[in-house]
């Protein structure tokens, strides 16, 4: 009996091991072989998962406070068609419009919004991508040659693993045009050197064309920067994403009791640059830091400095950031306790020491 009773148990052992083998190794290789078939570079993708993560500390580090007035609601995204805005740009038609894109499974379209958040229009852009296999994350706007721009990030990369990321360049539509589906004028596969990137933070410097990106999930968060003026003229191509400064961002608190993972409210989900080139905004989940630009100064001098802080009114997941003149406008991908329909509010700052505009 004692024998027959051990081989059971062994079986049974076997059996567990198997189960368990196969509860591990399953998904394990469904992800690679998915990651494969996309095209994806599976080694990234695990270098990226054993990389440091930035560590919590008991205390948020003082900074000082970005020169802003407290935050006003002026409206939400009530559009049903709003169902995740992951980048907000101003503008360069007129100065009281938005432009917003959704994040990555959502149609292809630009959405035109009033300073109030109200849709004025909305413009299908002809990718030719497949549906699924994209992922936009931000948006930016600038002139060039006397024309307005949009520049549409698909540099989203949760994984880290994409071999190359798109950017598609837009002439700005004319709200009192005829709609029409947009045709891009350009479109730019993007590298990072050393290797796949996660970013949902984009912007152009209108001042020469670079292009800067900020990496999301590495510890810090890394500026990089390419050249779009060639790009633009060539209508499209090749760009390598080079590193220009780590983000001189402070460590994540563990003050944030409602966060299961404090890091993960620390990681950069927009970026921005004032008009004027005076600054550049760093938005995150759950705060955002404002970095000065001396006359004469680079962003590389910039970055490497320790902001300011720009405190944020409770929201769900802040992701998306323009400047409007002076002002910041902020957004979530949802509103917080959002229970029956996607709303999104819409925030704005407006600067210290200048009359504060009229709330639509």
């Amino acid at each position: 009996m004692r024998p027959r009773r051990r081989r059971r148990a062994r079986r049974g052992l076997r059996l567990l091991g198997g189960v368990l083998a196969l509860v591990v190794v399953l998904p394990a290789a469904l992800v690679v072989g998915f990651g494969l078939a996309r095209g994806r570079d599976p080694a990234a993708a695990w270098r990226a998962l054993r990389a440091p993560r930035p560590e919590p500390v008991a205390a948020p580090v003082a900074l000082p406070a970005a020169p802003y007035a407290a935050p006003v609601q002026v409206g939400s995204l009530v559009d049903p068609a709003l169902v995740e805005v992951s980048g907000l740009a101003a503008s360069r038609r007129r100065p009281d419009l938005l432009w917003a894109v959704n994040d990555g499974g959502n149609d292809e379209r630009l959405h035109a919004l009033s300073l109030a958040g109200e849709t004025a229009a909305a413009f299908d852009v002809d990718t030719g991508d497949e549906r699924g296999d994209s992922d936009w994350e931000d948006l930016a706007s600038f002139r060039h040659a006397d024309t307005p721009f949009l520049l549409i990030a698909d540099v989203g990369d949760n994984w880290s693993w994409r071999r190359s990321v798109r950017l598609w360049v837009v002439e700005e539509p004319d709200l009192a045009a005829p709609p029409a589906r947009l045709v891009p004028r350009a479109r730019i596969e993007l590298v990072y050197e050393g290797g796949p990137r996660d970013c949902e933070a984009v912007a152009v410097d209108e001042s020469d064309l670079t292009l800067l990106l900020v990496s999301k999930r590495t510890a810090p968060p890394v500026v990089y920067a390419a050249a779009l003026g060639p790009l633009l003229e060539a209508g499209g191509g090749e760009a390598l994403a080079r590193p220009l400064a780590p983000l001189a961002l402070p460590p994540p608190s563990t003050a944030r009791a409602d966060a299961l993972w404090p890091g993960m409210l620390h990681m950069p989900t927009a970026l921005d640059l004032a008009p004027d080139g005076s600054a550049a905004l760093v938005l995150s989940y759950a705060a955002g830091w404002r970095f000065p630009r001396r006359p004469g100064e680079g962003w590389a001098e910039a970055f490497s400095r320790a902001p300011e802080a720009l405190a944020l009114p409770p929201l769900a997941l802040a992701e998306a950031l323009a400047y409007v003149g002076g002002s910041l406008f902020v957004t979530s991908e949802v509103e917080r306790f959002g229970l029956v329909r996607w709303r999104a509010p819409l925030v704005r700052f407006d600067p210290l020491g200048e009359a504060a505009a009229p709330t639509p």
